[in-house]
């Protein structure tokens, strides 16, 4: 898709793919690190996610503005904000499925993981669709991307988060402690 939206700018679709697969791999560098990263704060995944969120948004802002000619259209602006945008964006994707776990906890994390991949799969397949109707005018796909992710932002700035799993976790990690330093006092 991304090379659809870059043709008008001149870029071909071999320089298109090579901006998808850096977009691509700096978001995988970047869902680790902080993956990584939110395991040693702990209890602060809400607030990093949002921050990543607002990163986001501003980075698909920038691209869908830039593709509507408001703002300058150079190949910098659009190459920086196609993988700034995969870095953060993707960032975001580990936090999302920790955060749903921490919310249906006991319930099983494969239940949650499942409706999380199926709905995600269900808006792409929307987005698939629209390259199948003739003539279909896809610019709107940025603008829906840019609400898309201010909604999200919205809807965690609502959630209550509450982190029962990583509390239990934390807990039985430190019980064989204390039960072998009890033993050895003992």
């Amino acid at each position: 898709m991304l090379d659809v939206f870059l043709a008008k700018f001149h870029v071909d679709y071999i320089t298109a793919g090579w901006l998808g697969c850096s977009a691509t791999l700096a978001g995988v560098v970047s869902g680790i690190a902080v993956a990584r990263f939110t395991d040693y704060i702990r209890h602060r995944t809400k607030q990093i996610l949002a921050m990543l969120l607002i990163l986001s948004t501003l980075s698909q802002l920038i691209f869908s503005l830039s593709c509507a000619r408001i703002l300058p259209s150079t190949k910098p602006v659009l190459y920086s904000s196609i993988v700034f945008g995969g870095f953060v964006y993707n960032g975001t994707l580990p936090l999302f499925f920790e955060l749903a776990m921490e919310c249906i906890y006991p319930v099983g994390e494969g239940i949650a993981g499942g409706i999380l991949i199926t709905a995600g799969n269900v808006v792409l397949l929307l987005f698939y669709v629209a390259f199948m109707i003739p003539k279909f005018d896809v610019r709107w796909m940025n603008w829906v991307t840019v609400s898309g992710l201010g909604v999200c932002f919205l809807g965690l700035f609502m959630y209550r988060e509450k982190y029962i799993r990583l509390d239990l976790d934390v807990n039985q990690d430190r019980e064989p402690v204390n039960r072998n330093l009890s033993e050895s006092l003992g």
